[in-house]
């Protein structure tokens, strides 16, 4: 469930991914908050205040930091950083290069 605060929050996550390393479990924590918000639907609250757009909203701001989820690619985050992107991004080919490359089995 979204409220008004996920739209601030969407920024504030990218920016705190964008700003520089993190300990593994707080971009864990992030990333899922992010996961949350992308997926999420207005909760029926934002819905009577006529907030509909707020989901749309969210993930426009989120698409904005695309670049900053993909230079978070790790190969032990990868599929849930890459189901985050394949709400974002429009853009399938790169999308489906770093599944390729972050996806792909490990050969040992």
């Amino acid at each position: 469930m979204l409220f008004e605060v996920a739209l601030p929050a969407t920024g504030v996550i990218l920016a705190a991914l964008a700003g520089g390393p993190l300990e593994q479990w707080v971009e864990d924590e992030l990333l899922t908050i992010l996961h949350t918000i992308v997926y999420g639907e207005p909760h029926q609250t934002e819905l009577d205040l006529g907030n509909t757009d707020l989901a749309d909203l969210c993930a426009a701001k989120a698409k904005g930091g695309i670049w900053v989820l993909y230079s978070s690619l790790r190969r032990s985050n990868a599929e849930f950083v890459l189901d985050i992107l394949a709400a974002l991004d429009e853009d399938e080919g790169r999308l489906e290069a770093y599944r390729r490359a972050y996806l792909k089995p490990v050969v040992e």
